[in-house]
């Protein structure tokens, strides 16, 4: 599976063509979305992250929604980063 299949279905997909320039394009999606705790896995997601294109795209796309609906690394933010920006810290 790679996270060209990772579209949420309240979105439409024309909304999401910044994904065709995404870094993680073709990568394996459980790269980025590592087990609880791995913070191996979450950093070296988050460093494929860096080097994207559509960094502020992917993040701000995963801000859309709630811990309950998204998870995982998008835009070089896992959940906690999400919720703490957020939470404005």
């Amino acid at each position: 599976m790679s996270l060209d299949d990772y579209y949420l279905p309240h979105v439409e997909p024309a909304d999401q063509s910044w994904r065709d320039h995404a870094a993680c394009k073709g990568l394996d999606t459980n790269l980025f979305f590592p087990e609880r705790g791995d913070m191996l896995g979450t950093r070296i997601a988050i460093r494929v992250c860096e080097t994207c294109p559509v960094q502020t795209e992917c993040r701000d796309y995963s801000l859309q929604f709630s811990e309950n609906t998204i998870s995982g690394i998008w835009g070089g933010m896992s959940g906690l980063g999400r919720r703490k920006h957020r939470r404005g810290k």
